[in-house]
């Protein structure tokens, strides 16, 4: 009996010494692209501490949790992620960087971010080394599209149009848009999203859809001017796409109250 538990404890002893351990160490870092769809990810050194024997493939991932990571089960939102081959015995990777692309979690709100290496082991994937990240980070869905200044407008009323001007229209879909439709509104109060309550479409251009990888920059265009009531509005620019519907897409407000008033 105490022989087949001294075999017992040395088989587990071997096994043991055989599972190599990948680890991080020194610093890791995050930084999304200015578009929100690619982060880069950063570790200084990704290492072996076994000297003689391999470890499984490995996989790198950005997670997004309600609070700082302490092992055991990990609840959260990949981020983002990566596969590495696995490390001989005493190897690693140094100065590791990969741009990858970015995955938002599905809603807003300040998430706690942490880095975690898997290792493959027994037909699965476990986390073997971790690190939490500084300073928790607001995120949310990522944005469709972009609408960007600067822009300008001038109405005529006795040409009966409107010319306007706007910087650029992105979008980061990974396919073609919609359609897509610029329009002018005026409201008499200060309007930032939502329901526009009494406000006035004055202007309409339609513009052909976007390719995935396309924009639209330094847009110049004269529409026909549908006047509103007199009175004092602001004027926004508003930005639609066409999916079984106009819908609103991205939008600039106005700042400043201007006057209208039939001459």
């Amino acid at each position: 009996m105490r022989a087949s538990l001294r075999l017992l404890l040395l088989s587990l002893v071997l096994a043991a010494s055989v599972q190599a351990a990948p680890k991080m160490s020194g610093n890791y870092r995050y930084q999304f692209d200015p578009n929100g769809t690619h982060v880069n990810i950063g570790v200084e050194r990704l290492f072996n501490t076994d000297p003689q024997n391999a470890t499984g493939n490995l996989m790198v991932k950005l997670w997004a949790m309600e609070g700082p990571y302490d092992g055991g089960t990990l609840n959260g939102y990949v981020l983002a992620s990566f596969p590495l081959e696995g490390l001989a015995g005493g190897r690693q990777y140094s100065n590791l960087s990969k741009t990858v692309a970015y995955q938002a979690p599905p809603r807003a709100g300040t998430y706690s971010l942490c880095l975690t290496v898997s290792e493959y082991r027994n037909g699965g994937y476990h986390i073997v080394s971790w690190g939490n990240l500084p300073q928790p980070k607001a995120l949310g869905p990522a944005k469709l599209f972009t609408l960007q200044g600067p822009w300008t407008w001038k109405s005529s009323y006795p040409g009966g149009t409107v010319d306007f001007s706007f910087g650029k229209i992105t979008h980061t879909r990974r396919g073609d848009t919609g359609s897509l439709r610029v329009e002018l509104w005026a409201s008499p109060i200060y309007w930032n999203g939502g329901p526009m309550h009494n406000g006035h479409r004055i202007a309409t251009i339609d513009k052909p859809a976007l390719k995935h990888g396309n924009m639209y920059a330094n847009q110049t265009h004269t529409a026909k001017f549908t006047p509103p009531p007199d009175g004092e509005y602001y004027v926004s620019l508003l930005l639609y796409e066409y999916d079984q519907g106009y819908k609103v897409v991205a939008f600039i407000p106005g700042e400043r109250a201007v006057l209208f008033q039939r001459p």
